[in-house]
């Protein structure tokens, strides 16, 4: 997003519809060889034009400013194309501090979200609970908790088919919680009954 003209467009379609999805509609069209990535940018360019009236860099004194919108639009493109990189890694590719790497992620509103491991459930896994919680409200209300020897134990293990998800390590930073889903590992269940097993399933 290095010419004026463009963020010139960005404001002024903005301010006529305030709609963000409209500016991105609209823009496409206009600068094939631009694109409007994210949210973030058409935020970015307005709020620049209600501090200062002008869509133009604010003039700096002293040191020059690492994060200019150049290196965001760069960031902001790595962050696309790989959502679960690291701000370490992050910052020696992009030759910014982890400090500055922080900092973008503020500037582009996108935040940290962990990948938590859950168990797929089926509407067929549903019905089986069901009817397995039915039978043995049945058996312990016949023969007593006690006479049932249906007493068991269980526990599972998984094993990752592809890459494997560390899910205190993982992170994915997008503006909006992705909900991604991994469907790259099996289970395997085992059952010890009272007078059997171990069954594996």
């Amino acid at each position: 997003m290095s010419f004026s003209l463009e963020q010139v467009f960005i404001v002024e379609h903005y301010f006529a519809s305030h709609s963000y999805a409209c500016v991105t509609d609209e823009f496409h069209p206009e600068y094939l060889d631009s694109a409007v990535h994210n949210n973030s940018t058409i935020t970015r360019i307005n709020n620049r034009f209600r501090d200062c009236g002008s869509v133009s860099d604010r003039k700096r004194s002293g040191r020059l400013a690492i994060l200019t919108e150049a290196k965001l639009d760069d960031t902001e493109k790595m962050l696309q194309r790989s959502p679960s990189k690291s701000l370490r890694r992050l910052s020696a590719q992009s030759g910014i501090s982890y400090g500055s790497a922080q900092k973008t992620m503020k500037m582009l509103h996108l935040h940290a979200y962990h990948a938590r491991c859950v168990q797929e459930l089926k509407d067929l896994d549903k019905e089986r609970r069901l009817l397995y919680c039915r039978w043995f409200q049945t058996s312990v209300g016949n023969h007593g908790i006690e006479e049932s020897d249906r007493g068991f134990f269980t526990d599972e293990a998984w094993f990752h088919l592809s890459s494997y998800v560390n899910s205190q390590n993982n992170r994915i930073w997008s503006s909006e919680n992705p909900h991604v889903l991994h469907e790259n590992c099996s289970v395997v269940w085992c059952i010890t009954l009272s007078n059997s097993g171990p069954n594996f399933l």
